[in-house]
């Protein structure tokens, strides 16, 4: 049990440091993931997608949300929140290849639709 426990502090330790590798994936219309604590996760959809769909399945996290390209941040300007349990849409300007990337200063579960 001590191991797991400082596995967990040393992998919650680098999250934070930003020393934690990124996800970065594409879908085609949809994908279920899980963001690590201030870990940007980078989706791109591989469909001609005219908006992307963001499902925050998490009961109390937030997620921040950006689709110009820059990494998001918790509770920043020019990161769009997604509570806790909602679904918010961002469209897309590149329909070939939408873009966007999510945070959350707690691990959230989330999920993506092409729309």
């Amino acid at each position: 049990m001590k191991l797991y426990k400082v596995a967990l502090v040393l992998m919650l330790l680098l999250g934070a440091a930003g020393i934690v590798s990124a996800a970065t994936y594409s879908f085609t219309d949809t994908t279920h993931h899980t963001l690590v604590l201030n870990v940007v996760d980078t989706a791109t959809g591989t469909a001609n997608c005219g908006g992307i769909g963001v499902y925050n399945r998490s009961a109390t996290a937030d997620i921040f949300v950006r689709v110009d390209g820059a990494n998001p941040a918790a509770r920043a300007d020019s990161s769009w929140l997604v509570p806790p349990n909602t679904k918010r849409t961002f469209f897309m300007v590149d329909f070939q290849a939408p873009m966007i990337k999510l945070i959350s200063s707690v691990a959230a579960d989330y999920s993506l639709e092409c729309e």
